[in-house]
């Protein structure tokens, strides 16, 4: 066993200094390899035994020209030709531009100069044989993105080279060509080298890149009509007039649609991109022309059927989506130019002249005659030419579904039916936010939001969304008018229940209009009401799962006081007890003085009746001109009421409840009572009694859930 002085023997009598052997970061080491084909690019330079070296290269005093002469040297090639460094992936030639990818561990390549590589390149490309044509091309590939490259082709021989091929016939018939050369002038012209771009290419070259879309061309592979898309893109947002309008009159949008059956997505979604390109570049009538294409079979068909195939990745789908989305705003921006316009005249008698439209509008005892249709048309129109256009279209080519509708609604007991035309804008109130488009109605913040992806196929399953969707919503509100017992005072309520219907039902993405219609006959209003029940009670025992919760962690801080607790928590809350009771006092009603802006007494229709819907979602608030029975609601009769005054009030709606300024009555000062609606109005009404103003105010609060 070793002692102590024979340890100490061997241990240094000095420490010693950690030294620190790593290189500084401008300084890397690596190797360099012989370019097995440079007697190929210079005849000059014969082969040499020498295949690679290690090299060490000072990114901060030494420069390229050493690293090339010492690596030349090294590998022992003749002193006076010129070379060149290679780097790999992406394969370029080493310049102060790039010198930052030469790290620890390099590995480049010694070749001959970029001058000797245009020569050769320039040399194969004027050859008869088109396999040294494709080879060419092959090399050229690969740099073309390189701008000391792309510099020395230019110099010789130039672009014109490239646009020269395209003109031959054998190049033409060989595909590998035609996509090679396609991407090697693709690939120059993004660089933007010495002012050549899109803009410098020959108009005759433009029109036959577009014959690779068109069918026109000999022949006709994916990758030359993925490149000669791209390309035509770029023609149309390069900065020249004259190729942008040459793309628009050469390409025909049906020629593209063809396109979007191939199984490359890559293809699908550049002539996706290509078709909405050219909309933004066309005129108006050419406009016009691209949507009927956009609603047309055709179109449809190929997207639809591209859509669900299996064998597209999350990612791939996900990017066709993204290119057909903007096509289809499109469409919804044509519906939203035509809420614009203001129906002329002439179309408002085209549609009042119908014989079912006459016959609608006068089934109604109490229904607007053809001059009142005709004033609501022109001038109490929030959606102009779209609901006369889809109203015309609707009673043209759905005749017997509307004569139906009509002759039901006509059988009704008086004061039961619908009206027409009030009917069809409530109709359109529904669907024109459902669809995206864009209006200025007041209510447009609250209908069902627009889902444009989700809502997808279903609107690619038809050639016009909205007289499709119209056509099933009216439907709709018809059963659901007759299921709900309606009167003709009740349309808002009946639109509130419509509107939960249809949001229910599209919430499960359906397919087409047939999927949608079978969704919404599942959903009665009885079972929209149990629905409703349940989802109540799901409220109240998730409310109740979370202060078990609260409950159990409580429990275990204070485990004595468990007993006591669970006494407290089995008994009703007080707060909840005195819900319920202001709930309860809504729904018997109450008529409240009516208070004009400026503390104005009205005229007239100076009371309105106030009453909760027992579902306690729907506040109706009634004119009546009683001011004998304004302290009892129950005792009011329905002559009592004005029909014609009846006003449904979502509880959605209601964005907050406050007191208003006091006011002089003629029995003493008045408190006010303020709805503030989310469209911007203000209710306000009055009453004597602070306690009744403080039940409603509280119970509105309740509700409203502000």
């Amino acid at each position: 066993m070793p002692n102590e002085s024979s340890t100490q023997f061997h241990m240094s009598a000095v420490r010693l200094n950690p030294v620190d052997i790593k290189l500084p970061d401008h300084i890397v080491k690596g190797a360099v390899l012989l370019d097995p084909r440079l007697s190929e690019w210079n005849p000059s330079v014969s082969g040499s035994s020498i295949t690679s070296t290690y090299i060490q290269f000072d990114k901060e005093q030494d420069s390229i020209a050493e690293l090339i002469r010492r690596s030349a040297t090294d590998l022992g090639c003749p002193s006076a030709e010129r070379y060149a460094m290679l780097l790999d992936k992406p394969k370029m030639f080493l310049s102060p531009e790039n010198l930052d990818r030469i790290g620890q561990g390099f590995l480049l390549t010694l070749t001959a100069s970029p001058d000797h590589y245009a020569n050769r390149v320039s040399f194969l490309l004027t050859s008869a044989s088109i396999a040294n044509v494709e080879k060419a091309l092959k090399d050229l590939q690969a740099l073309s993105s390189d701008p000391t490259m792309v510099s020395a082709f230019y110099a010789n021989p130039g672009v014109d080279i490239l646009f020269s091929l395209l003109k031959q016939d054998a190049v033409k018939r060989n595909c590998n060509c035609i996509s090679l050369c396609l991407n090697v002038i693709s690939n120059m012209l993004e660089l933007k080298l010495e002012g050549i771009s899109w803009e410098r290419v020959p108009t005759e070259i433009v029109q036959i890149i577009a014959t690779f879309v068109t069918g026109h061309a000999k022949v006709e592979d994916g990758n030359t009509v993925l490149a000669a898309l791209q390309m035509l893109e770029q023609f149309l947002v390069c900065n020249s007039d004259l190729h942008s309008q040459l793309v628009v009159r050469e390409v025909p949008v049906q020629s593209l649609i063809r396109h979007l059956a191939k199984n490359d997505t890559r293809i699908v979604v550049a002539a996706l991109s290509l078709i909405h390109t050219l909309w933004k570049k066309s005129d108006e009538q050419r406009r016009s022309e691209i949507i009927e294409h956009l609603q047309s079979v055709p179109f449809r068909t190929a997207v639809t059927s591209t859509l669900p195939r299996e064998e597209r990745s999350a990612a791939k789908l996900r990017s066709i989506i993204d290119a057909v989305l903007p096509l289809e705003k499109i469409l919804i921006s044509y519906y939203s130019k035509m809420i614009d316009e203001k129906p002329t005249n002439e179309e408002i008698e085209k549609i009042t002249d119908l014989e079912l439209f006459r016959e609608a509008c006068s089934s109604t005892s109490n229904g607007n005659s053809i001059n009142q249709a005709q004033i609501i048309l022109s001038s109490q129109n929030p959606f102009g030419k779209l609901l006369t256009r889809t109203i015309e279209r609707y009673a043209n080519s759905n005749d017997e579904n509307m004569r139906m509708l009509v002759g039901e609604n006509s059988m009704r007991i008086e004061g039961g039916k619908w009206q027409w035309l009030p009917l069809c804008m409530a109709t359109m109130k529904l669907i024109v936010p459902i669809l995206g488009i864009s209006n200025n109605h007041d209510d447009q913040n609250q209908p069902v939001k627009s889902n444009l992806e989700k809502l997808l196929m279903l609107i690619l399953s038809v050639e016009c969304p909205v007289d499709a969707l119209f056509n099933t919503t009216i439907q709709l509100f018809h059963t659901t008018w007759r299921e709900m017992k309606a009167n003709n005072n009740e349309l808002h309520k009946v639109e509130l229940v419509v509107r939960e219907k249809l949001t229910k039902a599209l919430d499960k993405s359906p397919q087409s209009f047939e999927i949608l219609e079978n969704h919404l006959s599942a959903l009665p209003y009885w079972k929209l009401q149990e629905i409703w029940k349940k989802e109540e009670a799901q409220k109240e025992n998730d409310q109740l799962d979370s202060d078990v919760v609260r409950w159990k962690n409580y429990e275990n801080i204070f485990p004595m006081k468990k007993f006591r607790e669970l006494k407290k928590r089995l008994q009703p809350s007080i707060e909840q007890l005195v819900r319920t009771n202001r709930k309860n006092f809504l729904k018997l009603g109450f008529i409240f003085k009516k208070y004009a802006k400026g503390g104005k007494a009205y005229h007239r229709d100076q009371f309105t009746l106030w009453k909760l819907d027992p579902t306690e979602k729907i506040l109706t608030m009634s004119d009546v001109d009683s001011e004998t029975r304004s302290n009892n609601a129950l005792t009011m009769t329905s002559a009592d009421i004005k029909t014609d005054d009846v006003r449904h009030v979502s509880i959605k709606d209601i964005e907050s409840v406050q007191y208003g300024d006091e006011v002089g009555g003629r029995k003493g000062p008045l408190r006010a009572l303020r709805l503030n609606l989310l469209d911007g109005e203000r209710v306000t009404v009055t009453a004597t009694s602070d306690k009744t103003l403080s039940i409603w105010m509280d119970g509105l609060k309740y509700d409203s859930k502000f």
